[in-house]
């Protein structure tokens, strides 16, 4: 396994390996839409711990900085601060409501199902799902595990991307999953998605970083 090689290469390398429940534990306390409050056990007891972020794997990420932080000899309450101010764009983010439209950039089938099990977080809404990937992906997969939540697909291309896949392409797959449509571009698949999943529904953006920009630009623009 994945786990094995590292341990492997730790022996090698004369590292100490620290293993998320194993070494050290994260105990999960409340999550909602300002995100999630977790505590965490190690050589360091810190509870209460606070991050903005949304998505359980953002809680796991976070633990697994908390323990390299301790171990640099970060103190606790630089750690308890830095987690609070943490943001990355692009994950979970939420940009519009009404309906709620939301970003991840997650780009394989990992990213994608770590993506799909934290949606709960938003509640139960029909989902519209903006959808671009680079050729070489496997998009196949990602569809299939976005089409657990996805009541429909908008399939849709970054301008001037050559390595991105055609529409056309991933509407063959997405349409083994849900209702499928392809359009013009970012601009109007986000439009079109928006009346897909109605004014209580959620419009789901992903599948690639490469979209974002002008996912940002056309937003901005409203």
């Amino acid at each position: 396994t994945g786990l094995e090689t590292i341990r492997s290469e730790a022996r090698k390398r004369g590292v100490n390996l620290l293993v998320l429940g194993e070494d050290f534990d994260v105990f999960l306390r409340r999550k909602g839409l300002e995100g999630s409050m977790f505590d965490y056990s190690n050589g360091m007891q810190l509870d209460g711990l606070e991050v903005s972020m949304l998505g359980d794997f953002q809680v796991r990420n976070a633990a697994l900085a908390v323990c390299a932080a301790e171990n640099l000899g970060c103190s606790g309450k630089a750690i308890r601060e830095g987690l609070k101010k943490a943001k990355i764009r692009g994950r979970m983010e939420v940009l519009g409501e009404g309906p709620l439209v939301v970003a991840d950039v997650a780009h394989n089938p990992a990213g994608v199902k770590a993506l799909v099990d934290s949606l709960s977080v938003f509640g139960e809404n029909r989902i519209a799902c903006v959808f671009s990937c680079m050729q070489d992906k496997e998009y196949g997969e990602m569809l299939k595990v976005l089409g657990e939540k996805a009541d429909a697909f908008v399939l849709v291309k970054p301008e001037g991307n050559e390595r991105a896949e055609e529409p056309e392409a991933l509407l063959e797959k997405a349409k083994e999953y849900a209702e499928s449509y392809t359009s013009a571009g970012i601009r109007d698949g986000i439009e079109f998605a928006r009346g897909l999943a109605g004014a209580d529904g959620m419009v789901l953006i992903t599948g690639s970083i490469y979209m974002m920009e002008e996912v940002y630009e056309a937003l901005s623009a409203e």
